[in-house]
């Protein structure tokens, strides 16, 4: 089972002295990227967290296929609910959704994974 480095709910200042500003994709979401210095895996190449309040609420990776797969298979006990659109696989567990985009590469895909409320006003197209 993949363990991922950040949780949803924890806490700005854990992770504040890894974070660099960025342009906010939310209105009242605060939204930073993680240092090049900080070392998660060799299966991802970018790390975006969005905070509402200092409480983290949303995670998106920019990762290899192949992660994606090890992460699928790790949230299959857990699944409530499971999509797949031309370009999008969505999954839902108890307490978060899955969204899987696929990006221009293909080797590389976008994995954003938080609050369905949140994942809803970053994902408006949702029902």
């Amino acid at each position: 089972m993949i363990t991922l480095p950040f949780k949803i709910g924890e806490k700005y200042e854990k992770w504040e002295f890894v974070l660099d500003i960025t342009r906010d994709k939310i209105t009242g979401y605060d939204t930073y990227t993680i240092s090049k210095e900080f070392y998660c895996s060799d299966s991802i190449s970018q790390i975006e967290l969005t905070f509402e309040l200092d409480i983290l609420v949303v995670i998106t990776f920019l990762c290899s296929r192949a992660y994606k797969e090890e992460l699928v298979k790790s949230t299959k006990n857990n699944t409530l609910y499971s999509r797949r659109d031309s370009k999008i696989l969505h999954v839902s567990t108890v307490n978060t959704y899955l969204w899987y985009v696929l990006e221009a590469k293909e080797d590389e895909i976008l994995l954003t994974y938080g609050k369905p409320k949140v994942i809803k006003k970053l994902f408006s197209f949702l029902p």
